[in-house]
């Protein structure tokens, strides 16, 4: 994606839209879905082409959670379709600090397990490199020196 267009929050269908008012709504439970906002968001490019036409996929901030569920799915497919493919998850956790291995191994099976459920089988688990707390936009402050 392009950052400039800003980020997408929403849900994944209208079965996870409490307020049973918005629910009945069409206009706002499609304003609500994810998939309904990347479509007018991204209208001119189909961003499943750049994933399908990627053999290294980086996650950055998004949730394992139901949200993002039809995401993950398609991610899940798209690692399947090759041995080739590369998934790489970026995983925050402000509770894991160090090197604790145990915690750390425990996120690593919580993130699998999730993905099981959107259908990753375990032939592909190998595919999968999940980075706990990585520090890739934890860039030294440069100071400017007056001329």
């Amino acid at each position: 994606y392009d950052t400039n267009y800003g980020f997408v929050l929403g849900v994944n269908d209208c079965s996870q839209i409490k307020n049973t008012d918005f629910r009945q709504d069409k206009n706002i439970c499609d304003a609500l879905i994810k998939n309904n906002q990347r479509a007018i968001m991204y209208a001119n490019e189909d961003v499943r082409d750049y994933v399908c036409n990627s053999d290294v996929v980086y996650v950055y901030g998004m949730s394992i959670g139901d949200t993002d569920k039809r995401c993950w799915e398609q991610l899940v497919q798209w690692l399947a379709s090759s041995s080739d493919k590369k998934l790489i998850i970026s995983y925050y956790d402000k509770k894991i600090t160090g090197i604790d291995l145990v915690k750390i191994q425990q996120a690593k099976t919580r993130l699998i397990d999730k993905l099981s459920e959107y259908g990753l089988k375990e032939e592909f688990y190998k595919q999968v490199e999940i980075v706990i707390n990585p520090t890739i936009f934890n860039f030294a402050k440069r100071n400017r020196k007056s001329r």
